[in-house]
């Protein structure tokens, strides 16, 4: 029929043994790159939806850790804020709790706030800004560790990015860590925590333990 006719061809994703080609489903085939494959399946999905209401498609943190004070210093939060709505809409940045100021579009002040009952709330009124704003979090003391219990707004996808003196170590179990990586600078390190949809991330950064000098060998 020509409903039938209009749906888009279902593509059945298997993996195969590439060594055994008997195990492979029978019928005719056409060996393709598996670049061009993933791109031929791209190019059959059908078209998402327009998605309604106001929205966080990324975030990404920035800071640097001070173990003097334990604290995540110099802090900039990014966000790119879309809205599939033509009036303006009040965006819930739930459940971020880090204490952001200076808060503004990346062209012009930003209209946001709190509610009475704790919930802060943003202005949307464009189909796509970016969001800028800064910040810093206290860490608490955990012997040779300082733990940062991170919630941050909900969004399509976060990533943090901290620079960390060398001598101390990074670990998010929320998080696909990368590190630690050159900086450039002598005596500091980069991290990079990618979150995917996680909002909720406990960063540890914990110190090397030092090495203690070897004990001397006497040969005879």
């Amino acid at each position: 029929t020509t409903q039938a006719a209009d749906k888009p061809t279902t593509v059945r994703h298997v993996f195969v043994p590439v060594d055994n080609p008997k195990a492979w489903p029978k019928g005719d085939r056409e060996l393709v790159p598996f670049d061009e494959y993933l791109e031929l399946r791209e190019a059959n999905r059908p078209a998402r939806a327009a998605r309604r209401g106001a929205s966080i498609e990324w975030q990404s943190l920035s800071a640097t850790f001070d173990p003097t004070r334990g604290v995540l210093t110099d802090g900039r939060w990014e966000a790119e804020v879309r809205s599939g709505d033509k009036k303006p809409r009040l965006l819930s940045l739930q459940p971020l709790d880090i204490p952001i100021s200076e808060l503004k579009w990346s062209d012009g002040e930003a209209v946001w706030g709190t509610t009475p009952s704790g919930e802060p709330l943003l202005l949307v009124d464009a189909a796509e800004r970016r969001l800028e704003g800064k910040f810093s979090q206290q860490g608490r003391r955990l012997q040779r560790t300082w733990q940062f219990d991170l919630r941050l707004a909900t969004a399509t996808a976060s990533e943090l990015k901290l620079r960390v003196p060398a001598k101390y170590s990074l670990s998010c179990s929320a998080a696909t860590t990368r590190g630690p990586l050159t900086s450039g600078e002598e005596g500091w390190r980069l991290w990079q925590l990618n979150l995917g949809g996680q909002s909720h991330c406990e960063v540890l950064i914990t110190e090397s333990k030092s090495v203690a000098p070897a004990m001397p060998v006497i040969v005879y």
